[in-house]
């Protein structure tokens, strides 16, 4: 069952479906995968260009201003596709950004995220309950 509760979710949930379908078939998933190097999706600059890295960023930092079950709405889509690239990891981390840094890192950092330009990997190191990590 999609994430999207409302009408106006199902809408959106169609239209980045749609968008996924007529960009990302996929050979573009399978060519992620055998290529030798990691590279940005052909579609990335488009991903970019719709907004779709930042619909969950206010709009002083280039974003479309809705919240984050809008993201979980789009990402769920993103993944049922198995869309590659760092899509993930930038919308996740321009959330973290949005919601923790302070203005001047945030004012810094958010652009390029939301443009697609820093795309990011997010690492979480995992600790033992003692306080150490493990190796």
């Amino acid at each position: 069952m999609p994430i999207g509760i409302t009408d106006e979710h199902d809408e959106l949930r169609l239209s980045v479906r749609r968008w996924v379908e007529a960009r990302c078939d996929p050979s573009v998933t399978r060519a992620a995968l055998d290529a030798e190097d990691d590279t940005l999706p052909p579609f990335w600059d488009d991903l970019a260009a719709q907004g779709t890295l930042a619909i969950h960023l206010s709009e002083e930092h280039g974003g479309q201003g809705a919240g984050l079950l809008e993201l979980a709405v789009v990402l769920e889509e993103l993944a049922r596709a198995a869309a590659p690239g760092p899509w993930a990891g930038t919308m996740v981390a321009a959330a973290v950004v949005a919601r923790l840094a302070d203005p001047t890192q945030a004012k810094a950092l958010l652009p390029g995220l939301a443009d697609g330009s820093v795309p990011v990997a997010v690492v979480v190191p995992v600790g033992r309950p003692d306080g150490h990590h493990r190796s």
